[in-house]
């Protein structure tokens, strides 16, 4: 297995197998049979998100004399600001990753000594181990002290800070 985006993402794997293998055997006279059988699979994973904020606020950022293109109709125009871009709360970048690895065993037994009795056993065994993480990065532009100029976002201050394997970054005012 082989994932093409794995380079998008620091820690991420690119490649990931699967192996099985299986034995059958007849013995004593073909009335004792026997199969084992294992498999393996290492699964990487990884994405990349971009989430766009609601656009709850309006604010005139183009400053075009007469542009009323922004107008909801549904709406009456006297409530609009008809010169105003309608504003995002802000945006998330995301990085997820991690593995997957399972490991499966089965084993059968059966046994007929004679025509008219058969004894059957089956064993199935999966262990399944799973590791993620996931990093962001979120700009929101709704605290009051935030303005939007050319459109450049201008604030206050910069938060960082890490919660478990998750690194947050905030922009906030």
């Amino acid at each position: 297995m082989y994932n093409d985006r794995a380079n998008e993402v620091a820690d991420a794997d690119e490649f990931g197998h699967r192996i099985s293998f299986a034995y059958q055997g007849k013995f004593l006279e073909d009335t004792l049979g026997v199969a084992f059988g294992y498999a393996k699979l290492f699964q990487p994973s990884v994405s990349t998100q971009f989430i766009g904020l609601a656009n709850s606020r309006e604010k005139d950022v183009d400053f075009l004399a007469n542009d009323t293109d922004n107008l909801d109709p549904n709406r009456p125009a006297i409530e609009q600001c008809g010169e105003c871009e309608s504003i995002t709360e802000g945006f998330e970048l995301q990085h997820k990753g991690g593995a997957e690895t399972r490991n499966g065993y089965m084993a059968t037994i059966e046994w007929a000594p004679v025509d008219n009795f058969v004894l059957k056993a089956d064993a199935f065994l999966s262990k399944f181990e799973s590791k993620e993480f996931a990093r962001g990065f979120r700009v929101k532009l709704e605290a009051p002290n935030v303005t939007i100029a050319n459109p450049t976002v201008v604030g206050e201050r910069f938060n960082r800070w890490n919660v478990q394997s998750y690194s947050w970054c905030e922009y906030s005012s």
